[in-house]
């Protein structure tokens, strides 16, 4: 594997696709419980049960849970991609090179 970079590159951002599609159906997954759930509720009943089934129940938490796993998986992923970067293979570099005459 000559140029493994750029596949590791093509790799993130396969991933970071799947988790805005991972997203994407969890909070249409989490309307639609809602919805269902408290279909002919009125007023506080339906405040209720939208709350319960919304924030309780895990819609809105998975919704969540989604996003922290998205982000912790972009931080691994991010640190290994800087981490393995080429490195300049002239290492006798002078950053102090004397003063022009």
């Amino acid at each position: 594997m000559r140029n493994w970079r750029k596949y590791f590159t093509w790799f993130i951002l396969l991933v970071n696709l799947l988790f805005l599609v991972l997203a994407i159906a969890v909070g249409a997954s989490t309307s639609e419980t809602v919805n269902e759930a408290c279909q002919g509720l009125t007023d506080e009943e339906l405040e209720l049960c939208t709350d319960v089934y919304g924030y309780v129940l895990g819609g809105y938490g998975a919704l969540i849970a989604v996003f922290l796993l998205w982000a912790a998986a972009d931080l691994v992923l991010g640190i290994l991609w800087l981490v393995t970067r080429k490195r300049n293979k002239n290492k006798n570099i002078d950053l102090n090179p004397p003063p022009p005459s």
